[in-house]
């Protein structure tokens, strides 16, 4: 997972990489996206945590987009948010950590040894 440094909250550098991602999704470069970004009176903490955020939702884009994709009913109109709630699933799914996520169990047969032991403990 990302580090946050100490003077800003993990929200202001969420809201931060939230901003630079939906300017991205909307067909704005990565670069002139940070570049507005650095530009700003903030610290440079704050700035390096959001591009590091903006980052690794980049990189996980088609796993994460995918799974947004999956879990909202309808899409999203509000681009920023989209950016937000991609960087947070990102660092969900960051650093090889299996994240499972299901809207129920119904229906689903009994776990068996092929699920694995986390699934059999549910």
């Amino acid at each position: 997972m990302s580090t946050v440094a100490a003077g800003h909250s993990l929200a202001q550098a969420f809201a931060a990489a939230a901003e630079a991602l939906g300017r991205i999704l909307l067909g704005t470069s990565l670069n002139d996206a940070l570049a507005d970004l650095k530009r700003r009176p903030s610290p440079g903490t704050l700035v390096a945590a959001a591009q590091d955020l903006a980052y690794n939702a980049l990189r996980s884009y088609g796993v994460v987009d995918v799974a947004l994709d999956r879990l909202l009913q309808k899409p999203l109109a509000d681009i920023p948010v989209r950016g937000l709630l991609l960087a947070a699933l990102a660092e969900l799914v960051a650093n090889g950590r299996l994240c499972v996520g299901f809207d129920s169990f119904e229906g689903l047969p009994p776990a068996q040894e092929i699920d694995g032991a986390a699934a059999r403990s549910w």
